[in-house]
């Protein structure tokens, strides 16, 4: 599922008064439902790369890792925890 909002036109109709808090929660909820389907994607992922590395020897997950964290820390401190939390979703067990 791929789940598109356009932000510009949505804070535009928002300031409009044409938004109101019922739809831009439906909006955010539509949004939440994308990302949760995109970390359980990623995190199936990242366990089957994970098992293939386990059997193949020295990577650089750790390089791999590091990266990961640098990404979301575009985000700030907040995003820098978000990224290590996927890389715990990873690691854990179900």
């Amino acid at each position: 599922m791929t789940y598109t909002v356009d932000v510009d036109r949505t804070r535009d109709r928002s300031r409009q008064g044409e938004l109101d808090a019922l739809e831009l929660m439906n909006s955010i909820d539509g949004i939440d439902a994308a990302i949760l389907s995109a970390v359980e994607r990623r995190t199936e992922l990242a366990r089957v790369l994970n098992a293939a590395e386990a059997g193949a020897g020295p990577s650089d997950s750790q390089r791999r890792e590091e990266d990961v964290i640098a990404h979301f820390a575009s985000l700030g401190q907040a995003g820098q925890s978000l990224g290590k939390l996927l890389i715990r979703l990873a690691r854990a067990d179900r």
